[in-house]
């Protein structure tokens, strides 16, 4: 993939996350970044329009922007994601972004999100039942495929969105806790 006009500062917001990263281009096309004094070198290949596969080091992730949502989805857990070029461009030090790994669906804090657009197929909690970390909340149909969602905290189900039947899209809350 070419990259162009990458040198600088950026102001990285994930979620609430704010870094301050600088980036360089290599004559290889990688990228260097440097974050909190760490150097990360990333590869970068465009799959599609908006969807684009990282590796950095060893680790490996697929980076989707859904333009409906305005959100990124890192290996299909989602995020707000902005990334604002500093004003000053001379610096001596290289960046790389290592996607932070986070805990997913951080959008809403104390809710599960959905990771796709699709058909809620089942629900699997009421009002007033104890969530653990991992436990399967619903089930969503998408491109014929069902997808179990996984609630990411422990809490009590204070609320659901969703009904069986229903159409939910990426980002939007399937349940929230307390």
């Amino acid at each position: 993939m070419k990259i162009k006009h990458i040198d600088g500062k950026y102001r990285l917001i994930i979620d609430n996350l704010i870094k301050v990263i600088e980036a360089r281009k290599n004559r290889d096309e990688t990228l260097t970044i440097v974050i909190d004094g760490k150097k990360y070198r990333i590869k970068a290949d465009k799959i599609s329009e908006n969807k684009f596969y990282i590796r950095v080091g060893d680790e490996e992730f697929t980076i989707t922007f859904d333009a409906e949502s305005k959100m990124y989805f890192i290996n299909g857990e989602p995020y707000n994601v902005k990334i604002i070029k500093e004003k000053s461009t001379k610096t001596s030090k290289s960046i790389r972004i290592p996607f932070v790994k986070r805990g997913s669906h951080e959008v809403y804090s104390n809710c599960v999100v959905s990771p796709i657009t699709g058909k809620i197929v089942s629900i699997h909690v009421n009002p007033g039942d104890k969530v653990n970390k991992g436990d399967v909340i619903a089930v969503i149909e998408s491109m014929k495929i069902r997808n179990e969602i996984s609630s990411d905290k422990s809490g009590v189900v204070k609320k659901i969105y969703y009904a069986p039947g229903q159409v939910v899209k990426k980002g939007e809350k399937i349940i929230e806790l307390e």
